[in-house]
């Protein structure tokens, strides 16, 4: 069984993942604006609350598209926000998930300029472009409960656009 939210507000609150025992893959898709402040969607969190039992689930997929970052945010998505360690922490604790043995999160990350509109011909400037190899390196740094508690690692594709906003 597996189920896709596409939209925050379906999420009602505190789901009890633990009483979903068919339940072997949850896949999750966010369109955040950091203009709205919103970094790491903490719904996640609280979907992930702690179950009344353990939870079956095996396969946990996350997308989470950034449309409208700017250059010199990259350490307030990954370093200054605190939804990644509180995950992690959930992550990490294998009585609650204990068959769980694999977490994928595609990290859409779009460009945009706050001057001028990109076309969908213009090329992502190349400091945006060399700007990839530290969001990958912030992003190797998140999850280390989980790496050191758990004998799999979250694996994390991060794809970089030039976004419209």
């Amino acid at each position: 069984m597996t189920t896709a939210f596409t939209d925050s507000t379906l999420i009602p609150g505190p789901i009890d993942l633990g009483i979903l025992q068919r339940l072997r893959t949850i896949a999750l898709s966010f369109h955040v604006t950091t203009a709205g402040n919103v970094v790491f969607p903490m719904c996640i969190c609280t979907l992930f609350n702690p179950p009344t039992s353990p939870t079956q689930l095996e396969n946990i997929e996350i997308q989470l598209n950034w449309i409208d970052c700017l250059q010199g945010s990259e350490e307030r998505m990954f370093v200054s926000e605190p939804g990644w360690g509180v995950f992690d922490e959930i992550l990490s604790q294998e009585n609650l998930h204990p068959k769980l043995t694999s977490v994928f999160f595609k990290l859409k990350i779009g460009y945009g300029s706050s001057s001028r509109q990109l076309s969908p011909t213009d090329r992502l400037p190349i400091e945006i472009v060399v700007g990839r190899d530290k969001i990958v390196t912030l992003a190797s740094k998140l999850f280390q409960k989980t790496i050191a508690a758990r004998l799999w690692r979250p694996k994390i594709d991060i794809e970089i656009y030039k976004s419209k906003f």
